[in-house]
């Protein structure tokens, strides 16, 4: 399986583009999220792309008082459903302290990562 990922960061708005190209055809999948936290809450908006099972993205935080891991969920989604559409945005709540953290996202259908994503609050 090959698979292709573009990254695009700002440290301003917390940009991250996830674009993969796994397989071909119809297992082709990109996704295209903002991100920003605020005071312990982590908010990923899926500004465009395809629409995607809740469950098969998993997102990992670290920062310089540990990490935390979830997978996404309808109780993350703000459509409520299994399926996280564009527009919609996944929303936790996280306690790590710092003002800096590494955002990781992972496609666990295709097992493409997303490293080293810093979002500066």
């Amino acid at each position: 399986m090959t698979a292709v990922v573009v990254i695009s960061v700002t440290l301003a708005g917390g940009l991250l583009f996830l674009g993969t190209n796994a397989g071909t055809g119809d297992d082709q999948v990109l996704l295209d999220f903002d991100s920003k936290t605020t005071a312990g809450t982590l908010v990923l908006v899926h500004s465009g792309g395809d629409a995607v099972d809740a469950s098969d993205l998993q997102v990992i935080l670290e920062g310089p008082s540990g990490t935390e891991s979830f997978t996404v969920d309808a109780g993350n989604i703000t459509g409520g459903d299994a399926t996280l559409d564009p527009g919609e945005h996944i929303e936790r709540s996280y306690g790590l302290t710092g003002d800096r953290l590494t955002l990781t996202v992972v496609y666990d259908e295709s097992q493409v990562v997303v490293e080293d994503i810093i979002v500066v609050e």
